[in-house]
């Protein structure tokens, strides 16, 4: 009777504590059956060099690049195209060494994923607009940067994975009298 008890106890408790592990969605059988990963971030430095015709400053942006992977959650979400990701947004926030609030830009690559490979999404890490338009000037500073892609696979799921890296903005020297 009491190992009966026990028994019923113990799994009990091993239902509960399944059932417990089962709230994340990662495999809950609605979510997709791939997860997108960033394998590696590289965020171009902003440089700028000093326009003594104009007396300014002029900033270049270059695109920066993003690697990433479809891993499949089992062997049967390898199959291409149906489980390929599309990366259809972009979310990119920053976190300025001066507390400079900037507002997130949000942009759209366009990007296939194929199943169980990897590609590069090739990105601005910051909007020249709102760039311009920060005050005080962004030269010589930096920012911890934080980059949400969000795709979609072929069957309508839903996936997302973060990044991030810090961007560098070179000072602008002028240079002669």
């Amino acid at each position: 009777m009491i190992s009966r008890n026990l028994l019923l106890f113990v799994t009990a408790m091993l239902v509960v504590l399944a059932a417990s592990c089962s709230t994340s969605g990662l495999d809950d059988g609605t979510s997709a059956n791939v997860v997108l990963e960033v394998d590696q971030v590289q965020l171009s430095i902003i440089t700028s060099t000093y326009d003594p015709l104009n007396a300014v400053c002029v900033f270049q942006i270059a695109d920066s690049t993003a690697s990433l992977s479809n891993i499949p959650k089992s062997e049967n979400a390898i199959t291409q195209p149906f489980n390929d990701i599309l990366i259809d947004r972009l979310v990119i926030t920053y976190r300025w060494d001066d507390n400079l609030l900037m507002p997130a830009f949000v942009t759209s690559p366009r990007v296939v994923i194929p199943a169980g490979g990897t590609n590069q999404v090739k990105f601005l890490p910051v909007q020249l607009a709102e760039f311009l338009a920060a005050d005080p000037s962004r030269e010589g500073h930096s920012a911890e940067v934080t980059l949400l892609f969000e795709g979609e696979v072929v069957d309508g799921s839903r996936v997302q994975a973060v990044g991030g890296g810090s961007l560098f903005v070179n000072s602008c020297i002028q240079s002669g009298p």
